[in-house]
């Protein structure tokens, strides 16, 4: 017998005196026996970490799809509009629709866009006259981005094909299995909000 194998018996002996109740006698087969469950123990939590790892793998892998999906629809719905050159034109300005007054850095951070991306976007917005920019009135520094009455008129023309893509990406499922969704898809959102919001904690998440 090896002493790594030794070392293991005794650990595990040790173990199981431990767990003894007062009315159990330390005996070989009863020693066997626990030993055997240990095992079957660990192999269950060794299969079930495996199945857990392969659901998260499998989830994310599903949400990447589905978004890819919702921005496919929703290229074909706004084909037509010319003010917009992409998706990604479309949410920020509906964003300034239901709130005029974002500065360019909330706006993007908003989006979860990288400063280039977002700059880019804002400046195509501009460009088309669907969005100006105003004085911040407490920081020189600082513009405050509003939606034009041509961006709002751009937003109302496309909201209905905009809101169909919206019933097509959530499918089949019925209202009860939408709101669950919501529920689900809302507490996710919040969990990554705080991990967005602290750079070294985010950080830590992917090591």
């Amino acid at each position: 017998m090896t002493n790594k194998l030794l070392f293991e018996v005794l650990n595990g002996l040790e173990k199981y005196e431990n767990e003894l109740s007062t009315n159990q006698s330390p005996t070989l087969k009863n020693f066997s026996l626990w030993l055997s469950g240990s095992e079957l123990e660990t192999e269950a939590h060794s299969t079930q970490a495996a199945i857990n790892t392969e659901i998260d793998s499998e989830l994310g892998r599903l949400v990447v799809i589905l978004g890819r999906y919702a921005k496919s629809y929703s290229k074909i719905a706004l084909k037509n509009e010319v003010n917009l050159a992409t998706y990604d034109d479309f949410v920020y300005l509906l964003l300034l629709y239901f709130r005029p007054n974002f500065t360019k850095t909330q706006l993007i951070h908003q989006s979860l866009h990288e400063k280039t991306t977002g700059t880019e976007i804002i400046k195509r917005l501009i460009v088309n006259k669907l969005v100006v920019q105003n004085p911040h009135p407490q920081d020189k520094r600082t513009k405050l981005l509003a939606i034009t009455e041509q961006g709002k008129t751009v937003i109302d023309a496309n909201f209905s094909a905009m809101h169909n893509v919206a019933n097509l990406v959530t499918g089949n499922l019925t209202a009860p299995e939408k709101q669950t969704l919501l529920v689900l898809l809302e507490k996710l959102n919040h969990f990554h909000q705080n991990i967005d919001m602290n750079t070294i904690e985010k950080n830590i998440f992917l090591m």
